[in-house]
């Protein structure tokens, strides 16, 4: 699902050149969960940045299925996203003017392409799954922090996506919610048959994943 091959990002600071990224090699089959490792600022977010299309490599390669999102332009990349690839962040991103049901919606409203019947047939199955079917009609600010989370997976699930990317989103949780939450990612991941790409600095967690590598210095390697 995900393969990732020699990408490489730079930046330029005080006409430094500084590689964040070097030759990193990224293998990830579908319906498998990944974790990726590393301290803060190790470039764990520029790594799932050039995965999901965000931004682009100065070189290398990054393949999510049968496309080559570091080979498309700004439109065809934000297309793919869209419809192929969904996001949970540590910050939950969700509009405090509208209801969490709302907000799941908002990604299928964007892409347009099903009736809004189905929609909210697959937000039921997916509030079942993740255990949210009770706060859907409450505002953001009336729900935990662990709640938010869930809701975000069913909003990052709402397009059927065959890859969620999540960015450190046990972060913000306590002990017993980041467990929920990485179960939860874990239900979607087998009901779905979804790849989810991970970043953490939380190594209590990594035990739930297929997959785990660590970035260091520029540099991933394969823990298992």
């Amino acid at each position: 699902m995900i393969s990732a091959k020699k990408l490489s990002k730079k930046f330029t600071i005080d006409s430094k050149v500084r590689y964040v990224l070097k030759d990193i090699n990224l293998e990830l089959d579908k319906g498998k969960m990944g974790m990726i490792l590393g301290r803060s600022g190790a470039g764990k977010s520029t790594l799932l940045h050039l995965v999901a299309g965000l931004d682009i490599p100065d070189t290398g390669e990054c393949w999510i299925g049968d496309d080559c999102i570091s080979s498309l332009d700004e439109e065809q990349r934000a297309e793919k996203r869209l419809g192929k690839i969904g996001f949970v962040f540590q910050t939950y991103n969700f509009l405090a003017s509208l209801k969490i049901r709302e907000n799941i919606l908002i990604p299928a409203i964007l892409l347009g392409k099903e009736p809004l019947f189905r929609t909210n047939e697959r937000i039921k199955a997916l509030s079942d799954i993740l255990g949210i079917n009770h706060i859907l009609n409450q505002m953001p600010s009336e729900v935990s922090g662990g709640e938010l989370q869930r809701a975000c997976i069913a909003r990052a699930m709402i397009n059927n996506p065959g890859l969620i990317v999540a960015d450190e989103p046990t972060g913000n949780l306590d002990t017993t919610n980041r467990g929920i939450v990485v179960e939860s990612f874990k239900k979607i991941r087998d009901e779905y048959d979804v790849t989810v790409l991970m970043v953490t600095h939380d190594e209590e967690i990594k035990d739930h994943s297929d997959h785990v590598f660590h970035l260091k210095d520029g540099t991933l390697s394969v823990i298992r």
